[in-house]
């Protein structure tokens, strides 16, 4: 069972606060709370909602004072909350409920009252079209899929036979959810396609859930999950690609028709997908559970037509040693994937590889993200390891911040954090290629959304950072996160901690780290600007 994981964590606390010893620079408030605190979710405003045995609060990120209080939201487990990206709302969950407010303003919107189910078992946001659509059963219809108009708690549909089994659940908390699933993808402005049971994949019109075609090949089959880490369904201008156990299919997403259905199996399932000018460019990777029983790894790399998903190149790439999790680059023409040790660039064109460098990550990690900086460079990231690389020379920034203790990894799950990274990077990647309305519809709630939402994207691409035990320029030893500079590798600062593993949330924007020291205290502490 896959728990939902809220990277680096959950927090924290409230009552306004006491003056902060002197000696923690770094820190701007503290804030004391009333109750032992379960969590800490940040949202689209930049605000923290902390839940609290006896309450939910949200608090001023500034000063760290109530902004709102719910003295009726209390005993909330860390599964129960989640805040809608990109909206200005959370949802409330319990076994077979949901609860919608507003994070502003603390106020209730609507609830599963106004839902036609009996019970609630997941949600999936349409943020294109401003809905939920809500999974959970009916008597005596059985299942069903709701569409629930996000800001007014209104029903749009009701549908009894788009679903003809269960979709699988994750479990946080004794709460379902159905977030390991792919996204909805929003393939125009009137429809879109889902994909999150063993009925296969399906079109709706997003207006009256209407089913435009289902995909009845693929019945039976798993469903290739995010969190099976899994790509998502990677949309063309004619062709929609289904990765499913170690094959792909092409569908056409007008009518469901399937394209091409490539016979053989790959050696490992599919993990990223990425249509190129020259075909469909694929790579494979074992899931992370199964990657201690090979002998050898069997990732690969492979270029496939589009018209029938043969492949385009004599043989697939495989020389990556170790698991090979990496994702791959596609600058120009030429594909660049790196394992623990090396960096290869391989022409789309035939398959040709050659090795550009050598680095080496250490702890035993290897790079779980690749990025283009600039024309010339590769940024090449794990969880404690930097590499940065010239493309056409051998000047190379190479960067290495040990983990403080196998208790830090096993906190947050070595394996969740290097799967969802991938996840989140692939996810970005696929959605910035999708047609449609985007997230873009979301942003007329309020237009500071959109001003955080940009503060994030600049903040990520400037900064990485490292939890570590590594000591300081100055031979100060103990346990920091530190920021890096991605242009250079170069320290941007540091927040100094006194738990090997502790419990924070990081907000990349503003350069914000909230702590949860002990039970009932949070604190907000500032990486200095360089």
């Amino acid at each position: 069972m896959l728990r939902r994981c809220h990277i680096l964590v959950s927090l924290i606390a409230l009552s306004l606060g006491r003056t902060l010893p002197a000696q923690d620079s770094a820190a701007v408030w503290k804030f004391a709370a009333t109750a032992d605190v379960t969590f800490m979710r940040l949202t689209p405003f930049g605000t923290l909602v902390v839940g609290m045995s006896d309450r939910l609060v949200a608090l001023d990120p500034a000063a760290g004072q109530p902004i709102w209080t719910r003295e009726d939201v209390k005993n909330l487990s860390a599964g129960a909350f989640d805040v809608i990206p990109l909206t200005p709302y959370g949802v409330v969950r319990s076994k077979n409920s949901i609860a919608v407010l507003d994070v502003q303003t603390g106020a209730p919107l609507w609830d599963s009252s106004a839902v036609p189910l009996d019970d609630v078992r997941g949600y999936l946001p349409v943020l294109e079209h401003r809905m939920l659509l809500v999974y959970g059963h009916k008597k005596p219809e059985g299942r069903a899929l709701v569409a629930m108009d996000i800001d007014s708690g209104k029903v749009r549909w009701r549908q009894h036979a788009l679903l003809r089994s269960d979709p699988e659940l994750w479990e946080t908390d004794d709460i379902h959810s159905l977030s390991g699933h792919q996204p909805p993808l929003v393939d125009s402005d009137t429809t879109l396609i889902l994909y999150i049971s063993k009925d296969g994949p399906f079109k709706i019109h997003a207006a009256t859930g209407q089913l435009l075609w289902r995909v009845d090949q693929l019945k039976g089959e798993d469903p290739p999950t995010l969190a099976k880490a899994y790509p998502p369904l990677a949309l063309g201008d004619s062709l929609l690609l289904v990765p499913y156990g170690k094959r792909v299919m092409a569908v056409n997403p007008t009518d469901g028709r399937v394209v091409w259905d490539r016979p053989d199996n790959f050696k490992s399932p599919v993990s990223q997908m990425w249509l190129t000018a020259r075909g469909v460019l694929v790579r494979g990777a074992r899931p992370l559970g199964q990657q201690k029983k090979l002998s050898q790894p069997d990732a690969f790399l492979d270029l496939l037509d589009t018209k029938g998903g043969a492949s385009l190149w004599p043989k697939p790439f495989m020389e990556m040693k170790h698991d090979a999790i990496a994702p791959f680059l596609v600058v120009g023409d030429t594909a660049y994937l790196g394992d623990r040790e090396r960096l290869f660039g391989i022409a789309l064109q035939d398959g040709a590889f050659r090795q550009v460098t050598t680095y080496k990550f250490e702890g035993g990690e290897e790079p779980v993200t690749v990025e283009a900086r600039g024309e010339q460079q590769l940024l090449l990231l794990s969880a404690h390891n930097l590499v940065l690389l010239g493309m056409r020379d051998a000047q190379q920034v190479v960067r290495y911040y040990p983990a403080p203790g196998s208790s830090f990894l096993s906190k947050l799950g070595k394996a969740a954090l290097f799967t969802l990274s991938a996840m989140s990077q692939e996810g970005a990647a696929n959605q910035a290629g999708r047609p449609g309305l985007h997230a873009t519809g979301s942003f007329d709630y309020n237009p500071f959304i959109k001003q955080r939402v940009q503060g994030v994207v600049r903040a990520a691409e400037t900064y990485t950072f490292m939890y570590t035990r590594a000591a300081d320029a100055a031979g100060r030893e103990g346990f920091s996160l530190v920021r890096l500079r991605k242009a250079d590798g170069v320290e941007a600062g540091r927040l100094w901690f006194d738990d090997r593993s502790p419990e924070y949330l990081l907000d990349v924007a503003s350069g914000t780290a909230y702590w949860k020291r002990g039970d009932r205290e949070i604190v907000a502490r500032k990486f200095a600007e360089p």
